[in-house]
């Protein structure tokens, strides 16, 4: 199983996404929030460069899966109506790969490969959504998101936390493990990290 996890009042929740595979962690401030993983070319902010990888991760395992695919542009208000349009796409997705910062895909009736350039990524781990700001075109947003995200939402109050470095024969690290028990409800969940899942928890764990 693996678990999203959100800070809420004096408790946590925990969210379960077999379908995605690292830890993605971000504060909410008031109440449940989307989570939301930015990136901006050129951008010094700290975690931009580790923001990119894990975009570039979940792109990477779009392969064959089915999306849903819209391009908007972008009005003067800023407020874009994502309700279903005649030219919207959907399509599986076939040899999504990501060379220096562009997107690259191609779809599964068409042999020909498509990329597009980003100046910003917003991706939504918990939504399987990502919007794409083409470098090209400053006015157009695209929506790719999985249709048909399912979640499991596990509530958990103070529960009880360890963790383990994970290593190899040679002593050398090969990840980390953290285990949250609820003692009350009888549920205890594994997370298992790699070190740059294990630093983007620390960051957000410094921001509580």
């Amino acid at each position: 199983m693996k678990i999203f996890l959100r800070r809420i009042g004096n408790g946590f929740l925990l969210e379960s996404r077999s379908s995605y595979h690292k830890l993605l962690m971000n504060p909410a401030t008031h109440g449940v929030k989307t989570m939301m993983i930015t990136w901006k070319a050129q951008s010094e902010e700290p975690e931009n460069a580790n923001n990119f990888t894990i975009i570039t991760k979940w792109w990477e395992s779009l392969d064959s899966k089915d999306l849903l695919w819209k391009q908007r542009l972008i009005p003067e208000s800023g407020e874009i109506d994502w309700e279903p349009q005649r030219f919207d796409d959907t399509f599986s997705c076939m040899a999504p790969d990501v060379r220096g910062i562009t997107l690259f895909w191609r779809k599964d009736d068409a042999p020909q490969e498509k990329n597009m350039t980003p100046a910003k990524l917003e991706f939504e781990p918990t939504q399987q959504h990502l919007l794409i700001y083409p470098e090209s075109q400053k006015d157009l947003v695209v929506s790719v998101e999985v249709p048909g995200v399912v979640r499991e939402t596990l509530r958990m109050h103070n529960p009880a936390w360890f963790s383990e470095r994970m290593t190899d024969d040679a002593g050398q690290v090969t990840g980390y493990q953290l285990l949250i028990q609820d003692t009350t409800n009888l549920v205890e969940i594994q997370i298992d990290m790699d070190e740059s899942s294990l630093n983007y928890l620390k960051n957000v764990i410094s921001e509580l």
